[in-house]
């Protein structure tokens, strides 16, 4: 899950980070890049959505905040999250912390995580 800004280094690290744990993972289980944002917010990406036309990369292939339940999948126990680029839940979000199983940031840690 990347985060709320959806900048570039966010997008392309939910996604390289997702193909890695595809080629290094279980096949039986299911690892999904999802951009924090809503579909219809997109465009306002300018970098992303150059950067992912210059690689051939469609905006139809991809997941977006709002067409994924991520609270129903977490209290039904099929969520594990990883945070890339970012180190903290919204408020909305607080409960999918249980979800959380690692965090790739460089920014400074704002909370500990187990």
């Amino acid at each position: 899950l990347g985060d709320r800004e959806c900048d570039l280094d966010s997008a392309v690290s939910a996604l390289a980070y997702a193909y890695f744990l595809y080629k290094t993972h279980p096949a039986d289980d299911l690892y999904v890049p999802v951009l924090n944002i809503q579909r219809s917010e997109f465009l306002l990406h300018t970098e992303v959505v150059f950067m992912f036309q210059q690689l051939n990369i469609s905006d139809s292939s991809l997941i977006f905040r709002d067409e994924i339940d991520l609270h129903l999948l977490n209290r039904e126990g099929k969520l594990t999250l990883t945070l890339v680029d970012h180190n903290t839940l919204t408020s909305d979000d607080k409960v999918l912390e249980t979800a959380v199983v690692k965090i790739i940031d460089h920014h400074e840690q704002e909370r500990l995580h187990s």
